[in-house]
């Protein structure tokens, strides 16, 4: 996946990007080809295939866009407690719920699941607590533990705040990954 700087790629990607989810809100995800997101993109079939591979690698970069809001806010933030680490992850993931609930609509938990075990790693890294020994294990279980917290609350018809959520996962369920930084 491209990750470069050049401004016509960087625009390729924006309109690849833009095009899939309008698509996803269209159809669903297994109807998504590469030439009708192409044609809905306005780009080449070889742009896409210059910056990506398959859709799914469009799907995770969609996600990724969530994660880095996610990265951006912390390091914003400084140094960011439990309580505030647990306020960014729901914050954002309700800003971008119509794009959650697609994710939902269409079985793709299993994707953003992974997505966030690659993040949450990076995360931990980020802290300098990369080194643990087993961190993908933890960061798996932290992953899974809080995207099915969070789709679980999407589905829900009658869902708490997202404050409401907030001090539930602080205080009853307690999430030691987002301990108080030294």
């Amino acid at each position: 996946m491209y990750r470069g700087k050049n401004p016509k790629a960087l625009l390729t990607i924006r309109l690849i990007l833009q095009g899939f989810m309008e698509e996803l809100q269209n159809k669903a995800y297994e109807d998504i080809c590469i030439t009708g997101l192409c044609q809905r993109a306005d780009v080449s079939r070889q742009a896409f295939y210059n910056i990506f591979q398959t859709k799914e690698e469009v799907l995770r970069r969609c996600i990724d866009r969530i994660f880095e809001d996610i990265r951006m806010k912390r390091t914003e933030n400084g140094n960011v407690d439990s309580r505030e680490s647990i306020y960014i992850f729901v914050e954002t993931f309700y800003r971008y719920r119509d794009f959650m609930e697609l994710i939902i609509q269409n079985h793709l938990e299993k994707i953003l699941t992974e997505e966030f075990v690659f993040a949450i790693s990076g995360l931990a890294e980020q802290e300098g607590e990369g080194m643990e020994p087993f961190m993908d294990y933890q960061a798996a279980f932290y992953a899974g533990g809080l995207t099915q917290v969070l789709i679980h609350w999407m589905n829900d018809e009658n869902r708490i705040s997202p404050e409401e959520l907030i001090e539930l996962l602080h205080h009853e369920i307690g999430l030691p990954y987002f301990s108080e930084r030294k």
